[in-house]
């Protein structure tokens, strides 16, 4: 991205979620590795200002990728680092495997439990 590109994401992104709103609680960004979770996992990182004690990154690893999956997950852990960023991260006790809804489904339910459990041990809204 250009810097200007990138200023103007994250411009459009403090319109829409006003830094004021959130400095002062704890969010939990979920960070996969891919551009977007990326782009916006940055853009609160610059929004938040000289401090990103309140910002912190949960990433779940279904284990269904193999080594790209674990690639995926020393990606996240190094660029929240990088970032000063606090990393939590979840794996799948088991490979997700389909259920009565499919395993896209499964693999869900086990992603979003995580980052559930993560938001009330972290005391995030």
């Amino acid at each position: 991205m250009s810097g200007d590109t990138v200023h103007d994401f994250e411009q459009r992104l403090a319109s829409r979620w006003d830094p004021l709103d959130w400095r002062s609680v704890t969010v939990v960004l979920a960070v996969s590795g891919g551009p977007d979770s990326v782009a916006l996992l940055r853009g609160m990182r610059t929004l938040a200002g000289s401090t990103a004690d309140h910002l912190v990154v949960g990433h779940f690893n279904h284990r269904l990728r193999g080594e790209q999956a674990d690639a995926d997950e020393r990606f996240v852990r190094q660029l929240a680092e990088q970032l000063g960023v606090a990393f939590q991260a979840g794996q799948a006790e088991f490979p997700a495997r389909p259920g009565g809804d499919g395993l896209e489904a499964a693999a869900r339910a086990q992603r979003y439990g995580f980052l559930r459990g993560l938001a009330d041990r972290m005391g995030a809204r």
